[in-house]
Formats: structure tokens, C-alpha cells, sequence
């Protein structure tokens, strides 16, 4: 006669794979008054610096005008607008 179950014998948990190379800056936080004045003002300089980067190549590419990455793409558009503009004068097109 069964007396009862036999017991399961636990798993080990494998442990996960790394993670791998997180992004952002490995630093210990100053603790210093006076340096966490130098690293806000730091943090503040780069991010100035960026925006006005970023507004500068903003104001250059909008002075040149249009800009095309692909040449071939804006002529083949450009022929494909003129045909559907002479659409029905003239011309029978099926699609």
C-alpha cells in the first residue's frame, strides 16, 4: 500500500547571463559642497554647449534650403507629379 508521494527534489536557479555594458557614467556621486557646485555647473556648460550646437546646425542646414538625401528619389517624384497633372488632358493612363 502507498503511503504517500514522493518528494521532488529542488532545482537549482541558474544564475542570468550579464547584462552586458550599461550606458552612463560610473562616478560616485561628490559628496563635498563645494564639488557638487563643480559638477552642476559641469552638467549645465555641456548641456549649453550641446543646444547651442544643435541650434547652429539647425540654422545652417535651413539657410541652404532643401535638403535631399537621395537625389534619384526627389527626380523620380517630381517626374511622377507631372504625370498625374497631365492626367485626363490628352492622355490614358491604366494603373
Amino acid at each position: 500500500m502507498v503511503q504517500g508521494t514522493k518528494k521532488l527534489k529542488s532545482v537549482k536557479k541558474t544564475a542570468s547571463a550579464p547584462v552586458g555594458i550599461r550606458k552612463g557614467a560610473r562616478t560616485i556621486a561628490p559628496k563635498n559642497k563645494t564639488l557638487l557646485q563643480h559638477a552642476k555647473l559641469k552638467k549645465k556648460m555641456n548641456g549649453n554647449v550641446t543646444r547651442n550646437l544643435e541650434h547652429l546646425m539647425a540654422t545652417k542646414a535651413s539657410a541652404i534650403g532643401k535638403l535631399h538625401v537621395m537625389n534619384s528619389m526627389v527626380k523620380k517624384e517630381s517626374k511622377d507629379t507631372k504625370d498625374k497633372k497631365n492626367f485626363g488632358v490628352g492622355t490614358s493612363k491604366i494603373f
